[in-house]
């Protein structure tokens, strides 16, 4: 009983509502950013770009975010990557140009590099261990939730609103996501490291 009472306990709900808005952001942006690149005269190279350069810095950003998350804790890498997020959004409503696109895009990036490890560290620090692999489904249909929703009303105010205002809601959306940060109460991790510098070895397990 009392592992029926914790799964559903303040900060797993909280950290799925936020992983929900942070995923509803991106998925708003994702279907239509393409389109945004073609319409200022971008090639397919271009495009091509706008999808390899966010996968990159996402890429390269999970372990370093990992070693801070040992050594500094969850919040500050969930703040970080949902206020990129935030900038990235507002970034795209003064670039005016396909390389300046192409440079908020790489920022954007890092926000998913960040959010999403320090996210499912948390939703594992919260439930109990032996729920652990259904709190991760639960938590996955919160990641999914935005992507059921998000391509599909991000079209739909791109072609009725414009680019501009889609711009604007994801910013918003996930400015509403860092509101829910501050609702996270502080949790009690893993045992963190001594802080240290980087090293290679913090790379491979």
């Amino acid at each position: 009983m009392a592992a029926e009472a914790t799964l559903l306990s303040r900060p797993f709900l909280v950290t799925c509502l936020t992983a929900f808005l942070f995923y509803l952001s991106f998925y708003l942006l994702l279907p239509v950013m393409p389109l945004y690149v073609a319409a200022m005269g971008g090639t397919s190279v271009h495009v091509g770009l706008l999808i390899g350069l966010f996968a990159f810095t996402a890429m390269i950003l999970r372990p370093p975010a990992g070693w801070i998350i040992d050594t500094r804790g969850s919040r500050v890498v969930l703040v970080a990557g949902m206020g990129v997020f935030v900038l990235a959004s507002f970034g795209y409503v003064v670039a005016h140009s396909v390389p300046a696109i192409l440079l908020v895009r790489l920022f954007h990036g890092v926000g998913m590099g960040l959010f999403p490890t320090a996210a499912t560290v948390v939703v594992a620090e919260v439930t109990p261990p032996a729920r652990r692999g259904e709190a991760m489904g639960w938590f996955g249909v919160a990641n999914s939730m935005g992507l059921i929703v998000g391509p599909a009303v991000g079209t739909l105010i791109a072609a009725g609103a414009g680019f501009r205002t889609l711009f604007l809601l994801a910013a918003a959306v996930a400015l509403l996501g860092m509101v829910c940060l501050w609702l996270l109460p502080p949790v009690r991790g893993i045992a963190r490291r001594e802080v240290r510098p980087l090293r290679r070895g913090d790379f491979f397990s």
